[in-house]
């Protein structure tokens, strides 16, 4: 257990591990990522943060447990949940590389993703929103692409009561602007180098995606996409954010 002030406030952390190559001293200064002496460097470090999603959160890890690619960490936030989601996350850790951060504070996704960042010690990593799914061939593909570009992203499916509709598909020239980025991102697909995760998150409870990526714009960061959809994203009426 540890503690953290920020903006006054005195948040309360624990960190847990099942992963035995990953030895973790403590939790980052928010200004400077630590770093931790790994016996295995992953390669790719698969950033979730959850808050009361015990509905949907096995599906979403079991998904990155299905990938064709194995070499990932998870680093899973669970931003003060009260159902059963923090179980449901330390029983997959019992049989996945990774480890859980536990907040006793609900602080919202823009602190959570924030947070998340600071802990990246691989050279790629990427977003997993808890609610949804990725594709099994998703970290393949988008580390097949990375080299060419800062970030990745690919096309998507939004799916609600069990049923997908049709593949969603962005142009990533419109990610020009801020304007651009409010009608037409799939932020939740991103696959990025480690690099980025110096840009920071805003505390915010939404569109805190938006204004990251427009920091990536702003320093003419490289984005591509692939046209497929290698993620789901779930509609449902506790989401933050649904698309019609």
């Amino acid at each position: 257990m540890f503690t953290h002030k920020k903006d006054g406030a005195t948040e309360r952390h624990s960190i847990q591990t099942h992963d035995p190559y990953r030895s973790i001293p403590g939790v980052r200064n928010f200004a400077t990522p630590y770093k931790t002496n790994t016996f295995h460097m992953n390669l790719i470090s698969v950033l979730i943060p959850f808050y009361n999603r015990e509905d949907y959160l096995l599906e979403a890890l079991q998904s990155i447990t299905n990938q064709t690619n194995k070499d990932w960490q998870a680093i899973l936030y669970d931003d003060g949940s009260t159902d059963r989601s923090t179980e449901i996350a330390e029983d997959w850790l019992t049989q996945n590389p990774g480890f859980l951060i536990r907040s006793e504070m609900n602080r919202g996704v823009g602190h959570a993703r924030d947070y998340l960042l600071g802990l990246v010690d691989t050279p790629y990593a990427c977003w997993m929103d808890s609610d949804d799914f990725s594709m099994p061939e998703r970290l393949d593909k988008q580390i097949g692409m990375i080299k060419n570009f800062d970030i990745v992203f690919s096309s998507l499916r939004f799916c609600k009561d069990g049923r997908c509709g049709a593949k969603y598909t962005i142009d990533v020239s419109k990610y020009t602007s801020r304007e651009g980025l409010y009608n037409n991102t799939t932020f939740a697909t991103g696959f990025f180098r480690s690099d980025l995760a110096t840009y920071p998150f805003m505390d915010l409870q939404r569109k805190e995606d938006v204004l990251w990526l427009v920091s990536l714009i702003e320093d003419g960061i490289k984005f591509g996409y692939i046209d497929e959809d290698l993620y789901h994203v779930r509609q449902h009426d506790k989401r933050l954010t649904i698309k019609e």
